[in-house]
């Protein structure tokens, strides 16, 4: 975005969230030309054929202290944009979602059947280590 000059023009949010629906897809891609599969059984690969609502319920209550935490403690972001909570609080925790549990855990474990702890560890520390880059 910066090389090309078209940061003043698209808001990072919305590459964000073309970078994490991107991410999905090639997750869903990866399973399908891997196991030529069929949509249905990739996305049941991926854990993404349950119930929206049970999910979106669990994740509502489990997320519940944090975000109460956050409302207590933190003071009201005026710069907040429908955008940047979609993809932010919604978009990009499902997208690593898909990869890191759906994709990388399940592809560990069922495929080359490396053990729940190991099949669990490998995917956690690529997570975290992801989340530890320094910021340019």
């Amino acid at each position: 975005m910066r090389l090309v000059g078209l940061r003043r023009f698209v808001s990072g949010w919305l590459f964000v969230g073309a970078y994490n629906v991107l991410q999905i897809a090639s997750c869903i891609a990866a399973v399908i030309g891997a196991y030529r599969a069929r949509l249905r059984t990739a996305l049941e690969e991926l854990g993404l054929r349950g119930s929206f609502c049970r999910a979106a319920t669990f994740s509502f209550v489990t997320a519940l202290p944090m975000l109460v935490t956050f409302w207590l403690s933190s003071r009201f972001n005026t710069q907040i944009t429908v955008l940047s909570v979609g993809v932010g609080c919604f978009l990009a925790p499902f997208a690593e979602e898909v990869l890191f549990r759906g994709y990388m855990f399940g592809q560990l474990y069922r495929r080359a059947r490396w053990g729940f702890w190991l099949s669990a560890i490998v995917p956690s520390a690529l997570f975290a280590l992801g989340h530890d880059l320094p910021k340019p």
